[in-house]
């Protein structure tokens, strides 16, 4: 029979030392994690008090601001023919007194983006900022933002063609990407935008992209864009 060994009397008190000591612990490990989970709570509750306060302050958008962020979207990637949501965009948002550039109704409309898309690549309009101004029953709505194109052979063909034989000009436009100042008016009724109107900072975009406004006047002085942005040459359809 092998013999017991004796347990050391100052091992074991130093056991149960450490062992009280663990216990001691994980309690006030214990304690301080539902304290830190109370403040949480107090500190969520807190946060989602002022999250409705927020929700409470800001206003939804207006009839007008809905109107113009839909715009953008619809035609954020320029005049498409079969697009759902551009026709859908046409028929709901549009007063039946539509006019486009103070000149035109949809026809014109339609026509102006079809243009820019087919002798352009890279289509894309943004809006950064919007403004309104509410007058009686009219919302003034001012959209800024930026459009991008690219300049591609069609391009030079039919907006820019007294530059065709200037073999240098030619060179640093061809393929390049541009991007315009864009500013776009709505006036809009009860019945939908009665009155859309946009500017487009031709002369700066080819300010930035030429860094000569020389060579900036040289491209637009008999270019295909009129006084109001339209591109004037007939398209290829």
């Amino acid at each position: 029979m092998e013999p017991r060994l004796k347990t050391n009397p100052r091992r074991l008190q130093q056991c149960r030392v450490n062992q009280q000591k663990y216990r001691a612990q994980a309690m006030a490990a214990t304690e301080r994690l539902e304290a830190q989970v109370k403040q949480l709570t107090l500190e969520t509750a807190r946060l989602e008090g002022r999250l409705q306060s927020i929700r409470t302050a800001v206003p939804p958008p207006s009839y007008g601001q809905r109107l113009a962020t839909e715009y953008f979207s619809a035609f954020r990637f320029g005049s498409a023919v079969h697009s759902e949501a551009q026709a859908a965009y046409l028929r709901q948002a549009l007063s039946p007194h539509f006019c486009f550039q103070g000149r035109g109704g949809l026809a014109m409309f339609l026509d102006h983006w079809r243009r820019y898309t087919t002798f352009f690549d890279a289509f894309y309009m943004a809006c950064d900022d919007m403004d309104v101004v509410r007058a009686r029953d009219t919302e003034l709505v001012t959209c800024t933002g930026r459009l991008s194109l690219r300049i591609t052979e069609v391009t030079m063909e039919h907006v820019f063609p007294h530059l065709l034989g200037n073999v240098g000009m030619v060179a640093k436009l061809l393929g390049q990407g541009i991007e315009l100042p864009l500013v776009v008016r709505f006036a809009v009724e009860p019945d939908g935008v009665a009155t859309l109107d946009k500017d487009i900072g031709f002369a700066a975009g080819f300010v930035a992209l030429l860094g000569s406004a020389e060579e900036t006047a040289l491209v637009l002085d008999t270019a295909g864009i009129d006084g109001k942005v339209n591109i004037s040459l007939t398209p290829p359809f």
